[in-house]
């Protein structure tokens, strides 16, 4: 829903465009996601082009705003960024008749929804091309720093620590290791529930050290930290560069198991 007087005007090379129509000062809401649909993955891959235009991914869905303002075009340097998940405010000061814009970059990160386009946007800081992952580059993501949605910060920190994997321990010991010998039955039955997220990788003989990815990470303090935390002493947490390793066995988005050799 529209928060401030706008119109509509066909914009050449860009299709339809939202225009004000008062003057807009910096910081007043713009926009407020009231009116929508949820789509699964199926539903937005089956859609017309011009519904997937509206549509952005959020979680394991797709959000399809439905209500007025949903055909904002974009801008490489948008007068508008989000103040809350589903909430685009002025970023600076927009005059009466002139297009509201926001950069496809702040929601739209998914290549099933922008792979390469090319951009006309006529921005002075114009990218040229679109990417689905423009918002991980620093030059970027740093116009907007602060003013993105909670889904596109995780997609950023996950992105730009995927390098990086981590690993808890306990004097030393693995948490995993250490909870199935020192965690009370009842703690290991919690533990076991609340690891359910966590592929178990067929390996064969020998001895493995796990790691988590930045998103098993989250995954793991969100759902089992607290358990460990109950029974394990003086739990750390080590990071490395999987470039590090050369002899990774298994890895999902989650972990990555290297093979310890014996000396």
């Amino acid at each position: 829903m529209m928060y401030v007087k706008c119109y509509k005007k066909d914009v050449s090379g860009k299709g339809t465009g939202i225009f004000a129509g008062e003057f807009i000062p910096n910081g007043k809401v713009v926009w407020k996601l009231t009116d929508f649909k949820k789509l699964t993955k199926q539903e937005y891959n089956n859609s017309l082009d011009d519904i997937k235009k509206n549509a952005y991914p959020e979680g394991d869905h797709y959000v399809l705003a439905t209500g007025e303002g949903e055909s904002w075009n974009h801008s490489c340097d948008a007068n508008t960024w989000w103040t809350a998940d589903n909430e685009l405010s002025a970023r600076r000061d927009i005059q009466k008749d002139e297009e509201i814009t926001y950069d496809y970059a702040t929601t739209d990160i998914d290549p099933d929804i922008i792979y390469s386009w090319e951009c006309k946007c006529g921005a002075v800081n114009c990218r040229k091309k679109l990417h689905w992952d423009d918002i991980i580059k620093p030059e970027v993501y740093d116009l907007y720093k602060g003013h993105l949605p909670s889904w596109v910060e995780d997609f950023v920190l996950v992105s730009r620590n995927k390098k990086n994997v981590y690993r808890y321990t306990t004097n030393g010991e693995g948490v995993w290791s250490a909870g199935k010998r020192l965690l009370p039955e009842e703690l290991v039955e919690e533990a076991n529930k609340n690891r359910a997220w966590l592929k178990k990788p067929q390996l064969p003989e020998g001895n493995f050290r796990f790691w988590l990815t930045a998103q098993g990470l989250k995954m793991y303090e969100q759902t089992l930290l607290n358990t460990h935390k109950k029974y394990l002493p003086e739990i750390k947490l080590e990071k490395k560069e999987k470039d590090e390793f050369s002899n990774i066995v298994y890895e999902d988005e989650h972990q990555v198991v290297e093979e310890v050799k014996n000396d």
